[in-house]
Protein backbone atom coordinates (compact mmCIF):
# COMPACT_ATOMS: atom_id res chain seq x y z
CA UNK A 1 0.00 0.00 0.00
CA UNK A 2 1.23 3.09 -0.80
CA UNK A 3 0.77 6.35 1.32
CA UNK A 4 0.10 9.89 -0.25
CA UNK A 5 1.13 12.83 1.55
CA UNK A 6 -1.62 14.98 2.63
CA UNK A 7 -0.67 18.44 1.06
CA UNK A 8 -2.95 20.31 3.81
CA UNK A 9 -1.71 21.27 7.15
CA UNK A 10 -4.06 20.80 10.27
CA UNK A 11 -4.17 24.62 10.57
CA UNK A 12 -5.87 24.59 6.43
CA UNK A 13 -8.10 21.81 7.83
CA UNK A 14 -9.60 23.73 10.57
CA UNK A 15 -9.79 26.46 8.35
CA UNK A 16 -11.98 24.39 5.58
CA UNK A 17 -13.95 22.80 8.41
CA UNK A 18 -14.67 26.22 9.80
CA UNK A 19 -15.52 28.18 6.50
CA UNK A 20 -17.96 24.63 5.86
CA UNK A 21 -19.60 25.28 9.36
CA UNK A 22 -20.18 29.32 8.69
CA UNK A 23 -21.66 28.25 5.30
CA UNK A 24 -23.97 25.81 6.20
CA UNK A 25 -25.12 28.59 9.46
CA UNK A 26 -25.49 30.93 6.65
CA UNK A 27 -27.63 28.37 4.20
CA UNK A 28 -29.99 27.87 7.13
CA UNK A 29 -30.30 31.37 8.37
CA UNK A 30 -30.92 32.99 5.25
CA UNK A 31 -33.75 30.10 4.17
CA UNK A 32 -35.61 30.70 7.80
CA UNK A 33 -35.33 34.33 6.78
CA UNK A 34 -36.78 34.49 3.36
CA UNK A 35 -39.77 31.70 5.04
CA UNK A 36 -40.25 34.62 7.35
CA UNK A 37 -40.55 37.41 4.22
CA UNK A 38 -42.57 35.07 2.55
CA UNK A 39 -44.73 34.51 5.89
CA UNK A 40 -44.55 38.45 6.23
CA UNK A 41 -45.75 39.22 2.66
CA UNK A 42 -48.76 36.57 2.41
CA UNK A 43 -50.03 38.09 6.45
CA UNK A 44 -49.87 41.67 4.84
CA UNK A 45 -51.71 40.78 1.28
CA UNK A 46 -54.62 39.22 3.70
CA UNK A 47 -55.08 42.48 5.86
CA UNK A 48 -55.39 44.52 3.06
CA UNK A 49 -57.61 41.99 0.73
CA UNK A 50 -59.75 42.33 4.45
CA UNK A 51 -59.60 45.70 4.76
CA UNK A 52 -60.30 46.77 0.76
CA UNK A 53 -63.52 44.35 1.69
CA UNK A 54 -64.41 46.63 4.83
CA UNK A 55 -64.16 49.75 2.80
CA UNK A 56 -65.94 48.43 -0.19
CA UNK A 57 -69.17 47.07 1.89
CA UNK A 58 -68.48 50.69 3.79
CA UNK A 59 -69.14 52.23 0.49
CA UNK A 60 -71.76 50.38 -0.47
CA UNK A 61 -73.89 50.62 2.51
CA UNK A 62 -72.86 55.05 2.87
CA UNK A 63 -73.96 54.70 -0.92
CA UNK A 64 -77.34 52.51 0.05
CA UNK A 65 -78.47 54.99 2.86
CA UNK A 66 -77.74 57.89 0.98
CA UNK A 67 -80.36 56.96 -1.84
CA UNK A 68 -82.57 55.54 0.55
CA UNK A 69 -82.53 58.91 2.53
CA UNK A 70 -83.09 60.72 -0.62
CA UNK A 71 -85.64 58.28 -2.24
CA UNK A 72 -87.61 59.34 1.24
CA UNK A 73 -87.10 63.17 1.03
CA UNK A 74 -88.29 63.34 -2.42
CA UNK A 75 -91.49 60.94 -1.31
CA UNK A 76 -92.47 62.86 1.83
CA UNK A 77 -91.90 66.67 -0.49
CA UNK A 78 -94.32 64.58 -3.33
CA UNK A 79 -96.42 63.98 -0.66
CA UNK A 80 -96.69 67.20 1.25
CA UNK A 81 -97.43 68.43 -2.63
CA UNK A 82 -100.85 66.25 -2.80
CA UNK A 83 -101.48 67.26 0.48
CA UNK A 84 -101.19 70.71 -0.29
CA UNK A 85 -103.40 70.50 -3.44
CA UNK A 86 -105.69 69.32 -1.97
CA UNK A 87 -106.28 70.89 0.76
CA UNK A 88 -109.22 73.09 1.14
CA UNK A 89 -108.77 76.73 -0.68
CA UNK A 90 -106.15 74.90 -2.66
CA UNK A 91 -107.67 76.44 -6.24
CA UNK A 92 -107.87 80.11 -4.31
CA UNK A 93 -105.34 82.53 -5.87
CA UNK A 94 -102.79 83.79 -3.94
CA UNK A 95 -101.36 87.17 -3.02
CA UNK A 96 -98.64 87.39 -6.00
CA UNK A 97 -95.62 88.64 -3.42
CA UNK A 98 -96.67 85.85 -1.18
CA UNK A 99 -96.93 83.28 -3.66
CA UNK A 100 -93.50 83.53 -5.26
CA UNK A 101 -92.16 83.99 -1.58
CA UNK A 102 -93.27 80.20 -0.71
CA UNK A 103 -92.15 79.16 -4.57
CA UNK A 104 -88.44 80.60 -4.04
CA UNK A 105 -88.25 78.57 -0.74
CA UNK A 106 -90.13 75.72 -2.13
CA UNK A 107 -87.27 75.82 -5.00
CA UNK A 108 -84.31 75.96 -2.80
CA UNK A 109 -85.06 72.32 -1.79
CA UNK A 110 -82.89 69.86 -3.81
CA UNK A 111 -86.59 67.88 -4.10
CA UNK A 112 -87.66 70.92 -6.50
CA UNK A 113 -84.69 72.20 -7.07
CA UNK A 114 -84.69 71.07 -10.81
CA UNK A 115 -87.95 71.58 -12.04
CA UNK A 116 -88.34 73.33 -14.99
CA UNK A 117 -90.51 75.69 -12.99
CA UNK A 118 -88.32 77.14 -10.62
CA UNK A 119 -85.37 76.77 -13.00
CA UNK A 120 -87.96 79.70 -14.52
CA UNK A 121 -88.30 81.70 -11.37
CA UNK A 122 -84.58 81.98 -10.58
CA UNK A 123 -84.40 83.85 -14.12
CA UNK A 124 -82.73 80.57 -16.37
CA UNK A 125 -80.06 79.75 -13.49
CA UNK A 126 -80.19 77.34 -10.76
CA UNK A 127 -81.78 78.82 -8.00
CA UNK A 128 -78.94 78.81 -4.76
CA UNK A 129 -78.64 75.99 -2.77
Amino acid sequence: MILIKNPLTPLAWKLIAGALVVLVVWLLWNSGQRARQREAAARADSAFASARTGAATDANRIQDEALSGRASDEALSRKHADELLQAPGAGQRLDPGLNRAARERLCQRAAYRDRPDCVQLAGGRQPPR
